[in-house]
């Protein structure tokens, strides 16, 4: 079973890093599990993100990604 990127997250994970995947499975970037973990996946799809919004790509969750998502 795989969560979408609307589903509630279980306690214990971190707002930004589920915040991220939400918005990265949004622009269909990212098709894993909406779990906190920011695993290679996150980073792949953090990656593509940035590739395609003209950024730096460095696969981190950073100021600069979080603006461009309005997250920051």
């Amino acid at each position: 079973y795989r969560r979408t990127a609307s589903e509630v997250v279980p306690k214990g994970r971190s707002s930004v890093e589920v915040q991220v995947q939400q918005q990265l499975a949004q622009a269909v970037h990212y098709r894993g599990e909406i779990d906190g973990v920011v695993g290679d996946g996150t980073h792949r799809a953090i990656r593509s993100y940035e590739r395609a919004n003209g950024l730096r790509v460095d696969g981190r969750i950073d100021n600069q990604l979080l603006s461009t998502m309005g997250l920051g």
